[in-house]
């Protein structure tokens, strides 16, 4: 079976085709993304609910460094939010009148492979994995991309050790707050889960499944390594 991974196409792969990757492994160069917050309508004292009239840039749309996101014309004086960074707007905000911008910032980084397999190909944003057999479910929510090996909690009472847990995807219908916390400082990759985790931290992924129906079959079936795939919404257990 083939899977395809996702990554942003101003990024660089570092991967071969025929080559056999596996959880760790540096596959990508590129730019760590960050958020960006302009508060709009702070800096042209105009009411935030307004802020469209004054936009020249929509979601989606790209900006440069130096290139007008909103603009204020008045009788004697005009007023002009201009970008500090090269980005996209992600998001525009009409109750508190911020624009949200996603940009690369500082030097190339490496990222860590999430999956395992063989390279069948590489193209512009996006990896062609071999694997063993697959089984794909959808996604209510996730925090981002990630993966690796898959350790099924069975309940929440169950004895976590650092061999079930480091580095390693915890499958399981809830977790308990305490079990969470042991997870996490056991080294847990994160957790794929039916119910919502209350008390969700940023330092751990997280994703939920949107099917509840699916847990059982996830079970059943007991596949060794899984992906979450956030663009997709989905998440796929492989062999």
């Amino acid at each position: 079976m083939v899977i395809t991974i996702n990554f942003p196409e101003n990024a660089r792969c570092l991967l071969k085709e025929n080559q056999k990757v596996d959880f760790g492994v540096p596959y990508l160069e590129g730019k760590t993304e960050s958020k960006i917050e302009i508060q709009v309508a702070k800096i042209l004292d105009i009411d935030p609910s307004k802020i469209f009239h004054y936009l020249k840039k929509l979601v989606g749309e790209k900006i440069t460094k130096g290139e007008t996101l909103a603009l204020k014309k008045g009788l004697f004086s005009t007023g002009r939010v201009k970008s500090e960074y090269d980005g996209v707007v992600q998001e525009i905000n009409h109750n508190d009148g911020v624009v949200v911008l996603t940009t690369e910032v500082g030097d190339d980084k490496t990222f860590d492979a999430f999956f395992k397999g063989k390279v069948k190909k590489v193209e512009k944003g996006e990896i062609k994995i071999e694997t063993g057999a697959v089984e794909e479910y959808r996604l209510s929510t996730t925090t981002s991309d990630f993966g690796g090996s898959a350790f099924y909690l069975k309940n929440s009472e169950t004895s976590l050790t650092s061999t079930d847990v480091s580095n390693n995807v915890i499958v399981a219908e809830s977790v308990d707050a305490f079990s969470q916390v042991k997870a996490e400082a056991l080294g847990a990759r994160g957790f794929v889960t039916i119910n919502k985790i209350v008390d969700q931290t940023e330092e751990i992924e997280y994703a939920q499944l949107k099917n509840i129906s699916d847990m059982e079959k996830i079970k059943k079936h007991n596949y060794p390594y899984c992906l979450i795939d956030k663009k997709n919404s989905r998440i796929v257990f492989y062999k």
